[in-house]
């Protein structure tokens, strides 16, 4: 994850919105759906010696960002699937209850 999210940082800034910024995204995405969908399994695999585990809901809060950026990168390239990465983070920004992004998400969804 600190790899991905360093390659994330870096494309954003030199080249955003092109495939590789793309994919990166799409690889942070699958392996934080993973942490959620398996969060007990993934915590009693988690090594490390300074840090513990953060809580579920820091990294579903994660993802709906993730889908967030995601959608509006994508927008324009292929509006049906920014659409839907939209409404999927939509969704997990009310069920956290995080109101404001869910405004920001229904401005870009046009709502």
């Amino acid at each position: 994850m600190a790899r991905a999210n360093d390659l994330k940082r870096i494309y954003k800034i030199t080249e955003p919105g092109s495939d590789k910024h793309i994919k990166i995204l799409y690889e942070i995405k699958r392996a934080l759906s993973g942490i959620c969908k398996n969060y007990e399994s993934t915590q009693k695999r988690y090594m490390s010696v300074s840090t513990k585990m953060k809580p579920r809901k820091q990294y579903e809060i994660m993802l709906a960002n993730i889908k967030t950026e995601i959608g509006e990168i994508i927008r324009f390239k292929d509006p049906k699937l920014a659409e839907e990465e939209l409404q999927s983070a939509r969704e997990m920004f009310i069920k956290l209850g995080y109101t404001d992004k869910v405004e920001k998400i229904n401005k870009l969804l046009g709502n």
